[in-house]
């Protein structure tokens, strides 16, 4: 999944076009939902919160909270509020690890870019994965509301997304349903994303 190579990866290429010099880590990442069978060493499992751990935030408040599920019991607890389509293909990651946002601060003041900086977060911890040869696929099918009440999550803390982390498998470790759509997707053009304005 990873190439520590620094270039482009061929299967990658064939649905993103880079013309402006990106590094090829941001291009090669995608989110597999095939996953092998692979025991995550407590060092690759804490490098990927760590790499969390240093996401940039608002007046460094650090709002993202993690909660994990690495032993079976653990990760039966949280397939217990993975809604069942999700189940299907994250039944055979090697973790779990919900992120979650705490919209207070310290002071007890809401926070309005709690869910923001943990967008952050996730994006440092998908690099991360990727650079140890992982992979990570977020996912947002799943019971909120259960999930805050069996983590016995503070009333402030929001939970934001259930990441899967494994190291990638192949098709034939995938339930056929998911076939066609386990690929690298697309991108929009640069242009489409960069908005016109004029100064009054």
């Amino acid at each position: 999944m990873s190439n520590q190579n620094g270039n482009y990866n061929a299967d990658v290429l064939q649905a993103r076009k880079p013309q402006h010099g990106v590094n090829p880590l941001f291009v090669n990442r995608w989110s597999t939902r095939a996953f092998q069978p692979y025991t995550l060493s407590q060092q690759e499992l804490y490098a990927i919160l760590e790499a969390g751990q240093y996401a940039p935030s608002a007046n460094n408040f650090q709002p993202w909270r993690f909660f994990i599920a690495a032993t079976e019991e653990e990760k039966s607890l949280f397939q217990s509020f993975i809604m069942p389509r999700n189940l299907i293909w994250s039944q055979h990651a090697s973790a779990y690890i919900l992120l979650a946002s705490d919209s207070l601060t310290a002071e007890g003041k809401e926070y309005g870019m709690h869910a923001f900086d943990t967008g952050a977060a996730w994006q440092a911890m998908a690099l991360q994965a990727n650079m140890l040869g992982l992979s990570t696929r977020a996912m947002g099918g799943f019971d909120k509301a259960a999930a805050k009440e069996k983590l016995a999550m503070p009333a402030s803390l929001h939970p934001q997304i259930v990441i899967a982390v494994g190291k990638p498998g192949s098709l034939e470790q995938l339930d056929e349903s998911f076939h066609e759509a386990n690929k690298p997707t697309p991108r929009k053009p640069l242009d489409e994303l960069i908005m016109p304005y004029r100064v009054k």
